[in-house]
């Protein structure tokens, strides 16, 4: 469950797995309020036009991935909105690399519904510090 200090509203899954992309939206339910699913690059990007998420979660398969991460990092800025990068067979990704492609955070496959949920409220808790307080 969500804590208090860091609530979860829309989150986007971007992922080209059928299957993955269901399970990551069951995990999702309940903590979050809104989960949009995308199989489709394309159909993700203008979600996150549509929808303003508060997080992205982009499924990677291989080094491509990494350059369509660049990409989406220059796109991010100037909608501010966090991405979290999932797949299998990398173990962990340094911070470099994290940040070279605009990442905020990494989860290796398989992972659990809490390690997901920790991720996506550690991000979040992060932007809210970054971000003054306008009221």
């Amino acid at each position: 469950m969500p804590s208090q200090e860091s609530p979860i509203s829309a989150v986007l899954v971007i992922e080209t797995d059928e299957s993955s992309l269901r399970l990551i939206g069951h995990m999702l339910e309940g903590t979050v309020v809104t989960v949009h699913l995308a199989d489709r690059l394309h159909e993700g990007l203008r979600m996150i036009e549509t929808h303003m998420p508060d997080v992205v979660l982009l499924g990677i398969e291989g080094a491509g991935d990494f350059k369509l991460c660049a990409w989406m990092k220059d796109r991010r800025k100037l909608i501010g909105i966090p991405l979290i990068l999932f797949g299998g067979g990398y173990g962990t990704l340094s911070q470099e690399t994290l940040e070279q492609c605009g990442a905020a955070g990494f989860l290796p496959k398989p992972f659990k519904r809490q390690q997901l949920v920790d991720a996506i409220q550690g991000v979040i808790r992060l932007r809210s510090r970054a971000r003054p307080n306008r009221h």
